[in-house]
């Protein structure tokens, strides 16, 4: 069973996404890990693809990651085409 915090429940709220939606990027998303010691799935093309393969269909689901805690409650969810985003950034020094 998932847990949201309270900020991930208006979130998904607001942007429509649906706790099936939480549970196929998890299931068949891609991990990004942060160095805020949060973890990002994000369910891509080439992710919706691979299940479609295995007779899985999360296309309407494409594009959404879903931001998780150490702890693993939900803490934000949003639709994003790119997944550059959460790639850690090189630190300047």
């Amino acid at each position: 069973m998932l847990v949201f915090t309270r900020h991930a429940r208006v979130r998904c709220a607001q942007r429509a996404i649906p706790h099936d939606a939480v549970e196929a990027t998890l299931a068949w998303g891609r991990e990004y890990a942060q160095p805020s010691r949060h973890a990002v799935y994000f369910l891509g093309r080439r992710q919706v693809d691979t299940a479609a393969r295995l007779g899985v269909n999360v296309g309407r689901f494409e594009n959404t990651a879903i931001v998780f805690s150490q702890d693993g409650v939900v803490v934000t969810a949003i639709r994003t085409r790119s997944p550059r985003r959460f790639r850690p950034r090189r630190q300047l020094r």
